[in-house]
């Protein structure tokens, strides 16, 4: 029901029914999306995205490591659609900052998607972020592809040097 209910909200987007989302470079005549942004907007949230959110147990998970006082800083869907794409290495938060942050992503299909950087989040790679910024869509050794199922739900530290990376149609929350 979720993923069906991510197409609808796909079709709004792509139908100018709903303004706020993301796209890669513009090399197609279609909007080639990267992002719908809000996923709690009155607009696109739907009963079975909802219930998606709830069973995954990203509140509890949340408070969990972080304690009561949590907020949601930001919301998305992330998606690949008809072209492949290569996203820049990135972290979202600092190396070594205050546990008070997490990244936690809800997979809405199978899909290997995102890489990352094991133990990242506790130092720099070789070369520096100075030197990633120069190539961002280099290959870095001992990064790791992760492979997701449909409502498997990731959660990680921001600061891990993580990007999108997929030849394949994606969506996560």
């Amino acid at each position: 029901e979720a993923q069906q209910s991510f197409f609808k909200i796909k079709k709004k987007v792509k139908t100018n029914q709903y303004p706020y989302y993301r796209i890669y470079d513009d090399y197609s005549l279609d909007k080639n999306l990267s992002g719908i942004e809000m996923t709690f907007h009155q607009d696109i949230l739907t009963e079975s995205i909802m219930r998606l959110i709830v069973s995954s147990k990203i509140l509890e998970i949340s408070k969990e490591i972080l304690g009561e006082e949590i907020e949601l800083e930001l919301s998305r869907f992330h998606l690949t659609e008809g072209f492949s794409h290569v996203g820049n290495w990135h972290r979202d938060e600092k190396i070594n900052h205050p546990m008070d942050s997490l990244q936690i992503n809800i997979f809405l299909f199978d899909e290997k998607g995102l890489q990352v950087v094991e133990q990242s989040h506790k130092k720099e790679v070789a070369g520096g972020e100075e030197f990633l910024k120069r190539t961002p869509h280099i290959s870095i050794d001992n990064s790791k592809w992760l492979n997701t199922g449909a409502g498997d739900v990731l959660v990680f530290d921001p600061a891990v040097l993580h990007r999108g990376i997929s030849a394949n149609p994606r969506a996560n929350i």
